[in-house]
């Protein structure tokens, strides 16, 4: 079963975090990594630690 995407407004919705939805499902298929302080505000919405 595929999981849910978060680009498609999930969890943390792209406005939310300032960034296009087309870059999460990137972060989703590991093609490229957010920078530290787009980490930080996913973590943020998260509710959990980005690991600082």
């Amino acid at each position: 079963m595929k999981q849910p995407s978060y680009a498609s407004g999930g969890r943390f919705p792209a406005k939310k975090l300032g960034v296009h939805a087309l870059v999460i499902a990137r972060y989703e298929r590991g093609e490229v990594k957010p920078s530290i302080e787009t980490a930080a505000r996913m973590a943020e919405t998260l509710g959990v630690s980005a690991g600082t």
